[in-house]
Formats: C-alpha cells, sequence, structure tokens
C-alpha cells in the first residue's frame, strides 16, 4: 500500500477510497496496523473466515495467527495513539473487542490464533488434526495464500445441494466430503488457482480412471519451439477395450486392419497428446505404447492398412497419394504421407517407445536430432514461466499449456465468427427463418465478451492447466503468469 501512496494516482484514489467508505475508516491503514501488531517482526499473517453448522444455527468465526504479546501491544499502540479503531481486553470470560457501541468476544488459543466472533458460543476451536479436512486437501488449503473451503454435510452444503435433482450428479456431489478454492502467487510471479473436491465416490473409482504409475513423458518428446501442448491419459478400461472394439467394429469393413496394427494398438500406455509450434501447418500428435516395438509395428501396420485401402477403393486423388515406409537404421519405420509429390505432407515414426507425427518435414528433423543432440533443448526447457513448468512436470490425467500472447488467439477467430454472425442475423428477417430465431443482442454482447476476453489474455504471458484424480482428490489447477 505504500508504494502506491506516493504516485499522485495512487494519492487520489486512496482518497476518493477513504471518502466513500462505508465502515467509515481508512480500511488499508487498519489492515496494516492489524498485520503490524499481530507479526512484529514482519512475518506473514494467515487469517480466516469460518462458518460453521452449531445446532440449527449458523455459526461465524474470524481467526488471525498473532505473536505472544498481540493483547499487550494493541494497548500500547492505542495509548501511543497510533493503535486501531478498535480496542481488546481480557475479561473473566476471555477476550472483548469494543469499536464504537459495537463488541465482539475472542480467545487466544495455545497454537497463537486469535478467534473472534459475535457471541461467545461461537468460540469453538478445531477438534485435533483433520478436523475439517485430511490427506491432500489439508495439504493443499494450508500451502494457498488465500482458500475457500466448505465441508461436506454441514447446514451451507445441504442448502446447495437440497434442491437438486436426486440422481447421480445429486448423489455425487450430495457426498462430497469437501471442496476448497485456493489462490497461490508464487515467488516467481506465477498465479495458480486450483479447485479441489474429495468425495468417496473418487476413492472408489479412482484407480479405475486413472493409471497408477502416471507420468508425462510427452512433454519431454518435443523440442522448445512449442507453443502449445495438450495432453491426456487415457483410463485404463478405455485402453484395455481398444483391441477388441477395433476388431469388432471393422469385422465387416471392406479393409479390416492388420493384425499386426491390432496388436500394437492393444499395447497402448494411455498417454496421447497434440502440439502446435505458432506457425501454420507446424504441429505434432504423440501416442504412448508400452514399449517401442509396439510404436514401430504400429506405423507399419498404419502403412498396410493404408495401402489395401487405397488398392481397394482407386480414385484420382489415390494416384497422386504419396504413401512410402522407409526402414531407418537409427530411427525405425518412418512412413511418409503426403497428398501429392509437390506437397510435403507428413512423417509419421517412433521416437522411443511413442509413436509421433510430424506436420513438416522440418519439425520431424529437428525432432530426430533431439536424440542424438544432448544439448538440445526439450519443451520444458523453453521459455516457459516456472510455475507453468512444475506444472508440466507433474504427473496429471490432463495437461495443457499456451502462449497467450502469442499470435492467432483463438480469441480473435471468435470474435471474427460472432461478428459476421452478427452482420448476418441483420439481414435475415426479424422472426427467423425455418422456426429458427436468434437474438441479435445476445450475439453482440458474446462479441464484446470474447473481444474485452483478447484483450485481457494479452496481459498474460502463458497458461497451464490440469486436471488429475488421486487419493480420492479431484483437482483442477490454473497457472498463468502476468507478461
Amino acid at each position: 500500500m505504500a508504494p502506491l501512496l506516493r504516485t499522485e494516482v495512487g494519492k487520489a484514489w486512496e482518497e476518493a477510497a477513504r471518502q466513500t467508505e462505508v465502515l467509515g475508516i481508512r480500511t488499508y491503514e487498519e489492515w496494516e496496523r492489524l498485520v503490524a501488531l499481530a507479526s512484529p517482526d514482519g512475518g506473514p499473517v494467515p487469517m480466516a473466515l469460518a462458518v460453521f453448522s452449531r445446532g440449527e444455527q449458523m455459526g461465524v468465526q474470524a481467526l488471525v495467527k498473532v505473536a505472544p504479546g498481540f493483547v499487550r501491544r494493541v494497548g500500547d499502540a492505542r495509548a501511543g495513539g497510533a493503535g486501531p479503531f478498535w480496542s481488546i481486553a481480557p475479561t473473566e470470560q476471555g477476550l472483548e473487542i469494543t469499536w464504537d457501541e459495537q463488541k465482539a468476544f475472542g480467545l487466544i488459543d495455545q497454537d497463537g490464533w486469535l478467534r473472534i466472533s459475535p457471541d461467545r458460543l461461537g468460540l469453538v476451536g478445531a477438534r485435533g488434526p483433520g478436523a475439517l479436512f485430511d490427506g491432500k486437501l489439508e495439504e493443499a488449503v494450508r500451502k494457498a495464500d488465500i482458500a475457500v473451503f466448505l465441508q461436506g454435510g454441514g447446514m451451507l452444503a445441504q442448502a446447495v445441494t437440497q434442491g437438486m435433482d436426486p440422481g447421480p450428479v445429486g448423489a455425487a456431489l450430495g457426498g462430497v466430503r469437501g471442496l476448497a478454492l485456493t489462490f497461490s502467487l508464487e515467488e516467481s510471479g506465477t498465479y495458480a488457482l486450483e479447485l479441489l473436491a474429495d468425495a468417496p465416490l473418487l476413492r472408489v473409482f479412482g484407480p479405475t480412471i486413472r493409471k497408477p504409475d502416471l507420468a508425462n513423458t510427452l512433454a519431454k518428446g518435443w523440442d522448445a519451439h512449442a507453443t502449445t501442448l495438450v495432453s491426456v491419459s487415457l483410463p485404463p478400461p478405455v485402453l484395455a477395450a481398444v483391441g477388441p472394439s477395433l476388431r469388432g467394429a471393422l469385422a465387416d469393413s471392406p479393409v479390416p486392419p492388420p493384425e499386426g496394427l491390432v496388436a500394437a494398438l492393444s499395447r497402448l500406455d494411455g498417454r496421447l497428446g497434440l502440439v502446435a509450434f505458432g506457425s501454420p501447418g507446424d504441429w505434432g500428435f504423440g501416442l504412448e505404447f508400452v514399449d517401442r516395438a509396439a510404436a514401430s509395428e504400429a506405423v507399419r501396420g498404419l502403412h498396410a492398412w493404408a495401402q489395401a485401402a487405397i488398392a481397394l477403393q482407386a480414385s484420382e486423388g489415390g494416384q497422386t497419394l504419396r504413401l512410402t515406409l522407409e526402414e531407418r537404421q537409427d530411427e525405425g519405420p518412418v512412413l511418409h504421407i503426403s497428398p501429392d509429390l509437390a506437397v510435403d505432407g507428413v512423417r509419421v515414426f517412433p521416437k522411443g517407445r511413442t509413436l509421433m507425427v510430424t506436420g513438416q518435414a522440418a519439425r520431424h528433423d529437428i525432432v530426430r536430432r533431439r536424440g542424438e543432440d544432448s544439448a538440445a533443448k526439450g519443451l520444458l526447457d523453453g521459455p516457459l514461466s516456472p510455475g507453468v513448468r512444475a506444472t508440466l512436470t507433474q504427473p496429471a490425467m490432463v495437461l495443457a499449456y499456451t502462449v497467450l500472447s502469442g499470435d492467432g488467439r483463438l480469441f480473435d477467430l471468435l470474435a471474427w465468427v460472432l461478428k459476421a454472425a452478427e452482420i448476418g442475423a441483420q439481414s435475415l428477417p426479424l422472426g427467423g427463418v425455418g422456426g429458427l430465431a436468434w437474438d441479435e443482442g445476445a450475439l453482440r454482447r458474446a462479441g464484446a465478451t470474447t473481444i474485452a476476453t483478447g484483450f485481457l489474455t494479452m496481459m498474460f504471458y502463458d497458461v497451464a492447466l490440469s486436471a488429475d484424480v488421486s487419493d480420492g482428490l479431484l483437482s483442477l489447477r490454473i497457472t498463468t503468469s502476468l507478461l
């Protein structure tokens, strides 16, 4: 606050804020006083606001972590004329906090938490470690700078789920043990927003939808020029059903897939991903297998299947199609697919135990040379913010990353599409066509929102998204950094 008030704009803003202050106090100065009194050594001051059930009523309690001697420091500060607008004094029944004609009650427990409540019955304390949450949920909440937590089974949780349809979704939400929304500002300047949910249903089905040895190996296979990555881990039941489903779906096909291809796809490891490199046609795809032999066999099987399909259904396009398989000693089979001899086309090849597809020959050469050059940088060595890099190294079920400040943003495209739809709607009859009506105002608002969102993304450098289920805890995390 102090650096802001040193500027002319900051002074004018603070003065206006002070004049319009509803409470009649200089809020930011009071916060600074409270922090200084709670922690004289300048350390961080944890604070919380708890809303809880108390019989058939709601209780509320504010918590502030204070260093020993807090009550004495408040009294000394007020005696010197530099204290807060409120006073605190010990009584036979605890502490009383007073300001103007208002009164609240408090106590300082054995852990140094100052607990404040509008009535004495609200001064309930923790029932030991894990009273509200435990395990990974407790760890995430304690590490966050700001956390909003909702415990399942309480009056507030029941009020949220009371009007819901008693179906699978309602039953799942009703069984949630705890829900938390956390915000953290890391030292590197990275912001992280995370939604966490602890539910018995996740403990039952979590091992089914998540591999126990999950790892984000695809991010290590691409080079440092990547600007966008989306990586997904398929659940084990889906992997087990690939072979039988493929055989069943294509059993009556004129060109059934080779048995070698089906056998290779039955040995998928489950991780697949898309990557873009910031220029048209420069993209990649990765599909992970249990070993290199399965990835190589998948390339050969894909070549044989495509050859058989082209031979069976001859067409003018098939006469110019380039479909060549080259067995290279250094990297195994390399499948080159191009619609015409004058078009470069894509390459399909194994890289370790990953089947990779590149949209440009130059990208294929870069990825291939990364294995030969020990000094070549990978995606995780690129210009990522530290928080985004840390997110991409985690073994989450879903991982995504993009550079928001790059050209060709999705928001630009959406803004053009919505504006075109708005112009088109203006030229059509008011009642719609064929019973299909539209809302021109909604299109205009959607376009304005999209443009505003696009401008907002220009303030950020990169962003990462992760989604995972582990030990019965669902985690949805967004990490970003400002330019």
